[in-house]
């Protein structure tokens, strides 16, 4: 939720959690991992905001109550699918459910807030009308017999079965009601009493059956928003402005104990049999959560919250080579459409961007920040920032780039400023005004497309006007009083109409209007059709003929422009549609929302793949689970069905397909969604599983560690092994993150099995998993257990290393990489204080072969657990030609034109860190990827190392030549080796890796330290203290 939870409640199992927010959204959540199932919608959603929520008794089926625009509405979805069921007409700001899930409390007959009745759910007939019934609050007592209702301060109780009021408190002699507005009332669990909280800062206890006043509870009860009771019914407990939950004895009214939960608390419920409390409001940080209690001890065990992110933003540049977007956390992201890069930069934290246009040139974005009152300029392409431009004349609205794109205008609201583009220095103030006698406020800009005409819009004398402005002398030339128009607005593409939206009022019978750019005479109105909905944003096609806006239930509403006809709607978003950009060939749409995303959308197809980001993690997702973003997107997205919601990284085997993302939208091109589908194979090989026998199902096995027992320096573990569907594959154990039975793990059979074997333990802690695969390929979730072992062991340190300078082609000759390699060598040789014995094997130059790297293997034969390996390579490392990119480390007798034949795989430099015994593991590289860098900045990079005496550890000769007949491409998507589809599903080795260069760029030597960067840095951390920040005498990765 972006927005305060106003009201939350648990299934009757405890296994889940309904929470409704401000934002307009309803969600589910799984009640033991805190993980979110799916949010409800209807589209309803723009017209009305939920204000509570509740489960039918069943569990099968979920309760909101929303009102707003003269609604009060009651929807029910299936708990399962997420289906719409029903939505009843009511007259309570609750959603009031019989004990026994047969009825709801609702209006009458004839719709008429002064009375009440009961609605029976399945059917939606009245069966029960009571008289004198508006109400705020509404329960029903748990034993059925009574419902209660507050109206202001006056609380009114009746009998389900008298169909008559039985008391209220305006009317009881010496009952003193409360002397401010009820904020909250809750039955007890026997149905006896009634506690409410009130405006007066009190609680009050009634007599459910008579309204005899039972007691008042004064003690921290300052601005209570919920009221409810332990499940047993000996407590109160309370929570509101304060964020503390105050717990009373029902009886005394002494308060017993606090929770300080630090939100302002909306609403709480008690689940798991009073074991816990839930409890729901405004966050500090994230806008709405969540919060999961122990109740006898206080402790937080959980947190139900998401991402507060709006993605306020959006464009596209004119030459379809990037989208661009921008959220209220100050992030800019831009995706590259060619590859499918993903980048992130920061605004700044307290960045608020309300307006964003890209230059003619499409080099550059500026974005309005509106609370700074600042325009940050930013170089598309590198990602830098250019410029901040101040903006005086009060709150930042608009800007606009002139059609030639020398002007940059921006917009205060009281100033217009024409701005040089390329410096962002002023050039002119207009005293704009709305006609010729005061000075009006301004909201929104743009250029004619000749680019001698400013369109603006604003308030003069508290009414919205259009203008245009002469741009060389500021003059008034036109101006026009409009409605209903709050700067939604936007100038056709052939500069003839200006098309604006309904922002302020749901009801008006249009959702479209539609000027004479020069005139500002309205040419005519396009209509609404069926639902009520704001049209808050819009967009219009490069070719005129369609208009995007936003639509009912976050949907996206595309126009007919000629027609004046709704043609189709774009379903996905989750909430509210904040902007949305045409790309320049009209294919694709973008779409910015307060759901923490942004979708771009196939028009073609109706297709669409949506992004979010948490700084620099990303993940990209379809709404069938196909998924890939940065190698930690598996934290940011679960996948659902039915009740359950599964780790997405169990499924990763088959859903993490970012070729079949790049297809269905058709963006990123056939070469890099192919490239993709190879990772996607090389990856089931790896795995050892078959594309046909994998499935669709959300069917994961389980594991159940049935014993573990701990004796010395051995962990003895029995193991359950269970699929109810699928039969087993194999399962693995890792401890500390290494596998213990390599990359394949041990085979299983059939659909259960229980196992036993022994762990050898680490000194230290030992983090113990144990997880299997189906045949399907997909994991269950992982069980876990420690050990610790305090034992006095003192491991080995084993150094190997292979390195390179003189090539059989000399061509490739590097100068330091041979030394790089024994001076590291040298370095851990003199480590012998701090391990039992250090071996340390060295591979240079000719000796560095790729039948010398398959042996080394046996190096580490007899090293033990406990021990430490330390791998480094020195060298050329490039990738091929082929689909898979396969990377290669360049042994002495490398042939570039026979990089399979004569250079070693990175999988096999790999290989020397599975299956062998040490678990501290550490992977050095001083190699770089410098065959997909384009020529010219190759040559830009060869310039600027050699006037700093530095040389790049590569060569003009590396380059690997294309296959006969192509021409040779720069894969710049082999730059994103940080991406998720990199990822090892199956934790292949446990090691740490550091690498001297990222994919793009150069790895550096020189004659000045005789050595590479890389390389003298690794040496500088282990025999200098610089590292050793906590001065243990240790450094540790």
């Amino acid at each position: 939720h972006v927005s305060s939870i106003k009201s939350v409640a648990a299934a009757p199992d405890g296994k889940l959690l309904l929470t409704a927010g401000e934002d307009k959204t309803i969600k589910l959540w799984d009640m033991d991992s805190g993980k979110e199932i799916r949010t409800f919608t209807t589209d309803c959603h723009f017209v009305t905001t939920p204000r509570a929520v509740a489960f039918h008794k069943d569990g099968r089926s979920a309760f909101a109550y929303c009102a707003g625009n003269n609604k009060q509405l009651v929807h029910r979805w299936d708990v399962a699918t997420g289906r719409l069921m029903r939505t009843y007409d009511v007259a309570t700001e609750e959603a009031a459910l019989s004990p026994d899930g047969r009825y709801i409390l609702g209006k009458d007959k004839d719709g008429s807030f002064g009375s009440k009745a009961l609605v029976d759910i399945e059917t939606g007939k009245v069966e029960t009308e009571f008289p004198s019934c508006s109400s705020k609050h509404a329960a029903f007592s748990p034993n059925g017999k009574y419902f209660a209702v507050s109206l202001r301060a006056n609380l009114v109780t009746y009998g389900v079965g008298a169909k008559n009021i039985l008391w209220e408190t305006e009317q009881l002699k010496n009952a003193s009601p409360h002397k401010g507005e009820i904020t909250a009332l809750a039955f007890s669990p026997d149905s006896r009493h009634i506690a409410t909280s009130g405006k007066d800062d009190t609680i009050k206890i009634w007599h459910a059956q008579t309204g005899a006043p039972i007691g008042t509870i004064t003690e921290n009860a300052r601005r209570i928003h919920a009221v409810t009771y332990s499940t047993d019914g000996k407590y109160i407990l309370s929570g509101g402005y304060s964020g503390i939950i105050y717990i009373y004895d029902a009886i005394s009214g002494k308060l017993v104990r606090e929770i300080a939960v630090g939100d302002i608390i909306e609403s709480m419920t008690m689940t798991g049999n009073g074991k816990y409390i839930v409890a729901g409001g405004k966050d500090k940080v994230t806008g709405g959560a969540a919060h999961l209690y122990d109740f006898h001890s206080g402790k937080l065990l959980r947190d139900f919250q998401g991402d507060d992110k709006r993605v306020l933003l959006c464009a596209f540049t004119g030459n379809g080579l990037y989208a661009v977007w921008a959220d209220n956390h100050g992030s800019l992201s831009v995706l590259d459409m060619k590859t499918g890069h993903y980048r992130f930069h920061s605004l700044g934290k307290y960045f608020y961007p309300r307006d964003m246009v890209i230059s003619t040139d499409d080099t550059h974005v500026f974005i309005g920040d509106s609370v700074n009152n600042v325009v940050q300029q930013w170089n598309i392409g590198d990602g830098k920032k250019i410029r901040d431009i101040q903006c005086p004349g009060g709150d930042f609205k608009s800007m606009a780039v002139s059609p030639d794109g020398r002007y940059l205008l921006t917009c205060s609201t009281s100033i217009l400023t024409l701005r040089d583009a390329g410096t962002g220095e002023k050039i002119k103030e207009y005293d704009g005004r709305f006609d010729d006698t005061g000075k009006g406020t301004y909201s929104k800009v743009l250029f004619s497309r000749d680019g001698d005409r400013i369109i603006a819009t604003g308030t003069y004398r508290k009414k919205n006007h259009f203008g245009t402005f002469d741009v060389k002398s500021g003059k008034l030339l036109q101006s026009r009083e409009i409605e209903a128009l709050d700067g939604y607005i936007d100038l056709t593409p052939d500069g003839k109409n200006i098309i604006s939206g309904n922002k302020l009022t749901y009801n008006h019978p249009y959702a479209l209007k539609v000027y004479d750019s020069v005139t500002l005479s309205e040419i005519r109105k396009i209509s609404r059709t069926g639902e009520q909905f704001k049209t808050g944003t819009l967009a219009i096609s490069p070719d005129n003929a369609r208009v995007a806006t936003n639509g009912p239930g976050f949907s996206i509403v595309l126009w007919d422009l000629a027609a004046g006809k709704e043609v189709k709607r774009l379903r996905g978003h989750l909430s509210h549609i904040n902007n949305l950009a045409f790309s320049a060939d009209g294919r694709f749409l973008l779409s910015g929302s307060s759901d923490n995303t942004v979708r771009l959308w196939n028009l073609r197809n109706g297709g669409s793949v949506a992004y979010l980001n948490r700084g620099e993690k990303w993940a990209m997702f379809t709404d069938d689970g196909y998924f890939d973003g940065s190698d930690d997107a598996g934290e940011m997205i679960n996948l659902a069905k039915g009740r359950y919601v599964y780790a997405i990284d169990q499924f990763a085997v088959r859903y993490n397909r970012p070729d079949i993302i790049y297809d269905r939208i058709e963006y990123a091109g056939r070469e890099v969604s192919g490239h993709y589908y190879h990772r996607y194979l090389k990856r089931l090989n790896r795995s050892g599983i078959n594309e046909s026998d994998i499935s669709a199902d959300l069917q994961a096995p389980h594991v159940i560690i049935t014993r573990s027992t701990i004796r010395g320096k051995q962990a003895f573990l029995s193991c359950s092994f269970r699929d109810t569907l699928y039969d087993l594959q194999a399962f693995n154990v890792y401890v500390n993150d290494v596998p213990l039975y390599g990359a394949q793990g041990r085979r299983l059979e059939g659909r259960q099995a229980l196992r036993e074997f022994t762990v050898e333990l680490s000194h230290g802690m030992n983090k113990i998993e144990v997880t299997c695969f189906n045949k399907k390929g997909v994991e269950s979730p992982r069980a876990l257990t420690t050990a610790v072992y305090n034992g006095d062991v003192r491991g080995d340190l084993y150094f190997l290393g292979f390195g390179v300078s003189e090539y059989k082609d000399s061509a490739l000759n590097l100068k330091y990489a041979d030394k790089d390699t024994k001076d590291l060598a040298d370095v851990f040789s003199h480590m012998k204080s701090g391990y039992r014995n250090v071996f340390i094997k060295t591979h240079l130059n000719a000796e560095v072969t790729v039948e010398n790297v398959r042996k080394a293997k046996d190096f580490l034969k007899n090293a033990k657990v406990d021990d430490t390996f330390v791998l480094f390579i020195a060298g050329h490392g490039v990738h091929d030609t082929d689909r898979e990119a396969t990377y290669y480390y360049l042994t002495h007798n490398a042939d570039k034109n026979r990089l399979k034949e004569t250079c070693a795989p990175f999988e096999l430099i790999e290989g020397l860190l599975q299956g062998i015994g040490p678990r501290n593991k550490l992977f050095l590289m001083d190699t770089c990827e410098s065959g997909e860098i384009d020529d010219a900045v190759q040559e830009k990079y060869y310039a600027a190392a050699g006037s700093r005496g530095l040389r790049a550890r590569t060569a003009r000769a590396l380059t690997i030549a294309p296959r006969s007949g192509e021409k040779r491409q720069v894969r710049r998507y082999l730059f994103q080796k940080n991406r998720y589809i990199y990822n090892d599903l199956m934790r292949r080795f446990g090691a740490i890796v550091f690498s001297s260069s990222k994919g793009g760029e150069f790895s550096y030597e020189s004659d000045h330290i005789q050595n590479g960067y890389f390389t003298r840095e690794i040496i500088n951390a282990l025999t200098s203290r610089k590292a050793d920040k906590n001065n243990d005498g240790k450094v540790s990765t």
